[in-house]
């Protein structure tokens, strides 16, 4: 296997843009209607998801919003 670069390249990578991204899950959660008492964790994190990755702030990061798929 051969690698391009250092791992060192990567300290730091988002450190400038950290406030930017808590602004716009702080926004967007705020956005979204309130979850139900009884609502599922995995079901509001999918919407969460959804719509941090319709918000046009978004489509400006280097990277993209993807919800954690674990296989149980």
């Amino acid at each position: 296997m051969t690698l391009i670069g250092a791992p060192d390249e990567w300290i730091g990578l988002i450190d400038d843009m950290v406030p930017e991204i808590l602004d716009l899950v702080m926004k967007t959660w705020e956005a979204m209607p309130p979850p139900a008492n009884d609502a599922r964790e995995d079901p509001t994190t999918e919407g969460l998801c959804r719509r941090l990755c319709q918000n046009r702030t978004s489509s400006e990061l280097p990277f993209q919003i993807r919800i954690q798929v674990v296989e149980l």
